[in-house]
This record gives C-alpha cells, sequence and structure tokens, in this order.
C-alpha cells in the first residue's frame, strides 16, 4: 500500500475515534470541531501538504449540518478552492471560490469575499476569459478602499485588470488601472510594484501608437 494511502487511512481512523469518543461521553461539539479541523487545514496549507489540508477542511465541511455557520462554511470552502488551485484543479476551485462567496455575501466578512471575487477572477484570466476576469476584478473594487486587508492587495487587483483590458485592445482603461496601481504602490511604498507600473503604462502607451498607426 503506497505512503500516502496508509496516511489517509490513519487520519480517518483517528478523526473517527476522535468523533466518536467525543459523542459517548457527551463532549463533542462540532462548532469546536470545525475551528480545530479549520486550523490544521490551514497549517497544512501553509507548509504546502495540500492533500493533508483538503482532508482536513473536507472533514470539518462535513460537520456544518451539525453546527450551521455562514461565515466558518464559507472560510472553510475559501481554504478548500485555495487547495486546488494549488495543485492545479482550477474546475473544483472555480465551483468552490463561488460557493465561498454566495456564504460570505450574508456576513461582514467582505475581505474573504473580496479575496474570493479575486481568485475567480484570476481563474478567468488564466482561462484567457479576459472579460469575466474584469467583471470580478472590479466586483473586488467595489468594496471600499479601507475594507481591504492593505493596499498591496489593491495594487494586485488594478495590475491583473489592467493586463486584461490591454489583452481586449482597451489601452485607454488599461492605463487607467495601472495609474491606480501606481497610486496604491506610492501609498503602500512598493518599489517593485512602482517600477512593474510604469513598464506596464510604457507598454500601453507603445500599444496605443500601434493601433493608431494601424488606422492610418
Amino acid at each position: 500500500m503506497k505512503k500516502k494511502q496508509v496516511e489517509y487511512i490513519k487520519f480517518i481512523y483517528l478523526f473517527f475515534i476522535t468523533l466518536y469518543s467525543g459523542i459517548a461521553f457527551g463532549q463533542f461539539k462540532p462548532d469546536q470541531k470545525i475551528e480545530e479541523l479549520k486550523d490544521s487545514a490551514l497549517l497544512s496549507y501553509e507548509t504546502g501538504n495540500y492533500d493533508r489540508s483538503i482532508q482536513y477542511i473536507t472533514s470539518a465541511l462535513n460537520l456544518f449540518a451539525q453546527a450551521p455557520n455562514d461565515e466558518s462554511e464559507g472560510e472553510c470552502k475559501y481554504i478548500l478552492a485555495k487547495n486546488f488551485v494549488k495543485t492545479g484543479r482550477n474546475k473544483q476551485a472555480f465551483e468552490y471560490f463561488l460557493r465561498a462567496a454566495a456564504l460570505l455575501k450574508k456576513t461582514n466578512n467582505k475581505n474573504l469575499l473580496a479575496d474570493c471575487r479575486y481568485e475567480t477572477g484570476k481563474i478567468y484570466f488564466d482561462a484567457h476569459a479576459y472579460e469575466k476576469a474584469i467583471s470580478y476584478f472590479h466586483k473586488c473594487d467595489s468594496l471600499k478602499p479601507e475594507e481591504f486587508k492593505h493596499y498591496r492587495y489593491k495594487t494586485d487587483i488594478q495590475m491583473l485588470c489592467g493586463d486584461a483590458y490591454l489583452e481586449t485592445g482597451k489601452t485607454s482603461d488599461a492605463k487607467d488601472c495601472y495609474n491606480k496601481t501606481l497610486k496604491y504602490a506610492e501609498i503602500e511604498g512598493d518599489t517593485s510594484m512602482m517600477i512593474s507600473s510604469v513598464y506596464k503604462l510604457i507598454d500601453a502607451a507603445f500599444k496605443t501608437n500601434e493601433n493608431a498607426y494601424a488606422l492610418e
């Protein structure tokens, strides 16, 4: 039997032993167990053990029937989607980012909702569905600046949105996005992103000139 299979069997065994022993002694609290599994999933994700992280978070999701909580369930589905991205399963990631967003819209967790929209936009961008990517990037930016975790997050959104506009030939819109990127990067003090923004603006200017020549 393969090592991964053995580890998975051990994990399932320990999980159900913990589950049923808690129930037997009247100590099992689904909401508490969900948080423990979520923490374990995040730790596994951060250390690059994505398959183990998926196992933990799937077990957590199975407990929400006993302890409904839209925000916590949304967070779990977001974590699962992030793991799917890391393992190259973009179709499943896309599905779970949408499910997470649907739950988070009912809560006040606007930062994580923005993350879901951003990640969905990136999947569309990678699939060359630029118009849909732009739509999701704008959904992120529709939240007020103070509701974002930091300006670096906004620079990333604007940079990718500008790239998407450039791919669709909308150079004027692209330049607007790159100018916003430059503005946010200056606030954040991110020299690298400031330089990247300037190069992107130069690239957009060249493409504008190319289009003008093509029309002559």
